[in-house]
């Protein structure tokens, strides 16, 4: 069979549709960061879930030592392990409305912790567990290098 004749099948297509949105959505928002951006870290978890107490006391200390925290607004959202991100009638209310956002990002689904970065409102980065957490400190690093100007050291995560 020559490469011509490759077919995808419809779902693995699918799939890769969605990745590219997604990717473009985030590459298109990260190219217009501007000195006066914001940038969210919004954090979705509560007492009820040991992996948000842990990352809690292990990487939030670290966090707010970085460089990259001078220049993000950080949100703890509080909410019980099964339940999506909070109805907009509970959010801060700077992040009701990026409440779309929150919940595209984090599919609409249960479970803590959970994370999301926006840049002015439009979320590009996030998801669930410490894991995504640490995946999306590159993207935050990148925005806060392109809104200050200022190259900052990617550390490894």
């Amino acid at each position: 069979m020559s490469p011509f004749e490759f077919r995808l099948s419809p779902s693995a297509w699918l799939l890769g549709v969605v990745f590219a949105c997604l990717f473009t959505t985030a590459a298109a928002a990260q190219g217009k960061v501007r000195p006066d951006s914001i940038i969210d870290l919004v954090y979705l978890g509560g007492p009820d879930c040991p992996y948000c107490r842990a990352w809690e006391a292990k990487e939030l200390p670290q966090l707010r030592k970085m460089e990259e925290y001078k220049h993000i607004r950080f949100t703890h959202v509080l909410k019980k392990i099964p339940q999506p991100v909070p109805q907009p009638a509970e959010l801060p209310a700077h992040l009701k409305p990026m409440y779309d956002q929150m919940t595209r990002q984090t599919r609409g689904r249960g479970g803590s912790p959970q994370f999301v970065l926006l840049l002015d409102g439009v979320a590009v980065h996030g998801g669930f567990g410490t894991p995504a957490y640490h995946n999306l400190l590159p993207t935050m690093t990148e925005l806060v290098t392109q809104k200050t100007g200022k190259p900052i050291p990617l550390q490894l995560y």
